[in-house]
């Protein structure tokens, strides 16, 4: 016996916009993830983080004030649907305060979260390729520490993990690589180093909000 499912128009609409601003929120993973491979230049990126921004706030806006029986809060649609979009998570908790600004009101530096960012992504797509000689990722991974350091998360978890591949490329030769085993140990430090960071960035932004 065949079943029928029917939705109203009005659960239609309030499942539409859940699906816009999931769109959105993909949207900016994307688009800093383009970033980061140098795939658009500093122009095209900053006319269109600021118009996903304006559709961000607007939806987010929109579910706030209307009656939405699929939705609740906004952190928890982060936590049902958007765990895998750090990246957007954080750009959108940055929000587009001038570099100059947030420095001098002593926010994150935008400029260095990207180089951070940059590293992590480089650093996965190096060992992808099955580029493990040493000398190919020492250089990034000791940039990335410094980086992090300088952001104030050296008492993070996913901190001290990427300081333990270090001190492991320490004692190796400049020629040598990793074995296949230490390639996927070190790729899932770094793939999940990389959700930790911009989920740290975004603790530390809300938390600069609320004071």
């Amino acid at each position: 016996m065949e079943v029928t499912f029917t939705v109203s128009p009005d659960e239609r609409q309030h499942v539409e916009y859940l699906a816009d601003l999931f769109a959105v929120i993909v949207a900016i993973e994307k688009l800093e993830k383009a970033m980061l491979r140098d795939l658009i230049t500093q122009e095209q990126y900053d006319a269109t983080i600021r118009r996903l921004l304006e559709k961000y706030k607007s939806s987010v806006s929109y579910l706030e004030q209307g009656r939405n029986p699929y939705y609740t809060t906004i952190d928890s649609f982060w936590e049902n649907y958007g765990s895998k979009c750090p990246a957007a998570r954080a750009r959108i908790q940055l929000g587009l305060s001038d570099k100059n600004q947030q420095q001098k009101d002593g926010h994150t530096n935008t400029t260095l979260v990207l180089e951070c960012g940059q590293y992590f992504i480089t650093l996965m797509d190096s060992l992808k390729l099955q580029q493990t000689a040493v000398d190919q990722l020492y250089t990034l991974l000791a940039d990335l520490i410094q980086g992090l350091k300088r952001l104030g998360a050296f008492d993070q978890d996913f901190f001290h993990r990427l300081l333990v591949w270090k001190e492991k490329l320490d004692t190796m030769k400049a020629s040598d690589e990793l074995n296949e085993r230490d390639t996927r140990e070190f790729a899932f430090v770094l793939e999940c180093g990389y959700q930790a960071f911009y989920a740290y960035l975004s603790d530390i932004s809300t938390t600069k909000t609320r004071s």
